[in-house]
């Protein structure tokens, strides 16, 4: 998070202003971690982290699987454009890679992030699902009482 994103956060909410208006950057700090936006962060995710990380465990991942599986198979043996033919050759490695121990997908990246907006718009996937599946790389932001005083100093 830029110092100057923080000190708009901080602006924002009542609670974090009267805390740095008082000086208490600790407090600040925390209270900006709660209320931050989860930030992407990478990290390789397969099926078996998906069962750990995904709302619903792995009963809900292997609905999902099994609908992308589906689809691709769907996808690549009856296309009715190129357009959906080449999503089912991403979805065919997609799916190998979450399926690889060894390797895994990273939801976090741009790529990765406008293929799940596809599926969501081909409505493989709906938005909710796409959301979790995003936000197997995503956590709060790390804010210091460093990093407030820093943000509030340019106010």
């Amino acid at each position: 998070m830029t110092p100057e994103s923080l000190l708009n956060l901080i602006e924002n909410d009542e609670t974090a202003l009267a805390l740095a208006s008082s000086g208490n950057m600790v407090a600040c700090a925390e209270r900006c971690v709660e209320i931050a936006p989860l930030e992407f962060f990478s990290q390789q995710v397969t099926d078996q982290g998906l069962y750990q990380l995904y709302p619903g465990g792995p009963i809900a991942v292997e609905q999902i699987l099994y609908k992308l599986e589906q689809s691709r198979d769907y996808l690549m043996a009856y296309p009715t454009s190129q357009q959906e033919f080449w999503l089912g050759r991403v979805l065919k490695r997609a799916l190998d890679q979450i399926a690889d121990k060894d390797d895994g997908i990273d939801f976090s990246l741009p790529t990765v992030q406008t293929m799940l907006a596809t599926l969501v718009s081909f409505e493989l996937i709906t938005q909710t699902e796409s959301n979790n599946l995003s936000n197997t790389c995503k956590r709060k932001p790390t804010i210091t009482h460093e990093d407030c005083s820093h943000a509030w100093s340019l106010a």
